[in-house]
């Protein structure tokens, strides 16, 4: 990563979509006292073109049967740039209708004589929706940014549930194992616990890793959002955590770290060294995920600070943290941190801690194991943002450019 100059790598940024709360993943509730298992999954994100209507088509069962008339369906609009009108609420299969473009997120909440279980629909509404998601051909800007041939359609493609004996995970928002280790999978509940179990076919239980529900302000985009183990895991046991909080001051986004007691193999509660702190405005956009690099830095993603349409203006004022990717030096761990010298505002101009700028929600991203270059994502509501493949000064458009605006001095998206 340090042979890569900083233009190089931004131009290697990739936008992707990426939803706070899974789609079509199912939900499931445990049975009481031996009642059929009551199982919801209302299927994959859906994109619809206006003025269709979508014709909602869930699978409820109980102990894998159809459920029927033996339960109550309730379906609800959570989020969307209008009311979703539906044809009746209260049946399994009712009929959308949507207002304007943008994208929308439902639930179906299905009760049984004592079970509830509920899963989220996504749907993209767009006038010009048509055929196939994805690239098919090079975008025009093909001399800075090329897709790759189609994919070619194999039959033997298939989806399986790779622990069918876990018990529910949800609300699952990560899946992480520690360096070098590839026994132990640990899970990231957005609701502030962790929970860990063996990376085989046949668990059938989870056992505890980490509980701070206490301290985590959870609801919609907020909650604990991220995890990272630091890259010397083994022999100092301490595990970073990013989520929100709401002390006296008001909301706030934590990275913060805890230590592993060696006695009960889990994270201490009492352990907690807050290493930073960022103020938010608003519930929503507060991207969440954190990663060590090749450099073994701590990248950090924070969303613009929320609304719609970053009101504040942060996606493009680097004296905040918001709207940024930042990368700072935590270390061995034992303290607090320090900014890297190759940070663009290290020197002034900006908050050192930022590495890049201009970014809506970097709710998930990754780097990629050959390159070391970061791969971006986002989390998609009324309006797409612009994919960039150059970007000058460490800095990205939103909000200058959308998927509906580009000025002169941006490449257009892909």
């Amino acid at each position: 990563m340090n042979d890569l100059s900083r233009v190089e790598l931004i131009s290697a940024i990739i936008f992707s979509c990426c939803l706070l709360i899974g789609c079509g993943g199912g939900g499931v509730e445990s049975q009481p006292g031996g009642e059929p298992l009551l199982q919801v999954d209302v299927g994959a994100a859906q994109t619809v073109a206006l003025p269709d209507t979508l014709s909602l088509a869930p699978s409820v069962t109980l102990d894998g049967a159809a459920a029927g008339n033996q339960v109550d369906y309730q379906w609800r609009q959570i989020s969307g740039p209008g009311p979703i009108v539906l044809s009746d609420p209260a049946i399994a299969s009712p009929t959308a209708t949507f207002p304007v473009n943008g994208s929308y997120q439902l639930v179906l909440d299905v009760t049984s004589s004592s079970q509830v279980a509920s899963d989220f629909l996504d749907v993209t509404v767009n006038t010009q929706a048509t055929g196939a998601s994805g690239l098919s051909a090079p975008p025009a800007n093909n001399v800075q940014c090329v897709a790759p041939a189609n994919a070619a359609v194999s039959a033997s493609i298939r989806l399986l549930t790779p622990y069918p004996g876990l018990p529910s995970l949800n609300p699952l928002v990560g899946l992480f194992q520690a360096p070098g280790d590839n026994s132990v999978w640990y899970a990231l509940k957005q609701t502030g616990e962790v929970v860990r179990f063996v990376n085989d076919p046949g668990v059938s239980s989870v056992a505890p890793f980490l509980d701070i529900q206490d301290r985590v302000d959870y609801g919609g985009e907020k909650g604990l959002l991220g995890m990272a183990f630091h890259p010397s895991y083994a022999v100092n046991g301490y595990v970073y955590l990013s989520y929100t909080a709401s002390p006296v001051t008001g909301l706030e986004s934590r990275i913060s770290r805890f230590t592993l007691n060696t006695t009960t193999q889990t994270l201490d509660p009492a352990s907690e060294q807050i290493i930073l702190t960022v103020s938010q405005p608003y519930s929503n956009h507060n991207g969440g995920q954190i990663n060590f690099g090749p450099d073994n830095r701590l990248y950090i993603g924070l969303g613009d600070g929320g609304s719609g349409g970053d009101p504040l203006g942060h996606g493009q004022n680097t004296s905040t943290l918001l709207g940024s990717m930042l990368r700072i030096d935590v270390g061995d761990g034992s303290g607090g941190y320090t900014t890297p010298p190759g940070n663009p505002f290290v020197s002034g101009g900006g908050a050192p801690e930022i590495y890049a700028y201009g970014l809506r929600n970097p709710w998930r991203w990754s780097f990629d194991r050959l390159s070391g270059w970061e791969t971006w994502t986002k989390m998609p509501t009324k309006r797409w943002i612009s994919s960039l493949s150059e970007v000058t000064s460490a800095g990205m458009p939103w909000r200058r450019a959308t998927a509906s605006h580009h000025p002169s001095d941006v490449i257009k998206p892909v």
